[in-house]
């Protein structure tokens, strides 16, 4: 009996140790297959990724000479800084053109172009004249300028009796 009882215990031993070694077993591998399904995960959001880049990439080079066209367009515009000279004496035709008084000039503070952006300087313009008047010279100098794309980036409206004062800040921009 005394022998039943050792192998009864002996293999008693042996289940617990395998079941005891399967579990820690089972454990750490589904630890190391649950890093292994995270690492999948990844490599395919990274897939996903790169392929998405690439589509961008194809369509960005469809549309390049689309750019180069715009671009090309867009200097045709803009003038060079020597013509930035030709700018007051098209506003005064401007606010004369519209019956308002206008007074141009500019300002310290801009910046040269570079090989990507345009350049641009600061100016101030102050005009007087009626409501409607002021309207049309704005929209003119908007709309019509030829060769001059001009930014009004602050302004100040005021009335006097029967005048108003239109005073603003701005940036007109040019080429190389």
């Amino acid at each position: 009996m005394n022998d039943f009882k050792k192998k009864l215990n002996l293999n008693i031993l042996i289940i617990v140790f395998i079941f005891a070694v399967g579990l820690l077993s089972y454990l750490y591998f589904s630890k190391i297959i649950s890093e292994k399904a995270e690492e999948i995960k990844n490599l395919k959001n990274d897939l996903n990724l790169y392929t998405k880049s690439i589509a961008n990439l194809a369509k960005l080079k469809e549309v390049s000479p689309q750019v180069d066209l715009y671009k090309s367009k867009l200097t045709l515009l803009m003038p060079n800084k020597d013509r930035l000279i030709d700018l007051p004496k098209w506003i005064s035709d401007v606010a004369r053109a519209n019956q308002v008084n206008a007074n141009f000039s500019f300002k310290s503070g801009g910046k040269e172009p570079d090989d990507k952006n345009p350049g641009f300087e600061n100016f101030s313009i102050d005009v007087s004249g009626s409501l409607d008047n002021i309207q049309k010279f704005l929209y003119n100098i908007e709309t019509v300028a030829p060769n001059f794309v001009l930014n009004l980036s602050s302004f100040n409206l005021s009335q006097t009796n029967n005048e108003y004062r239109f005073s603003s800040t701005g940036k007109v921009f040019y080429i190389k």
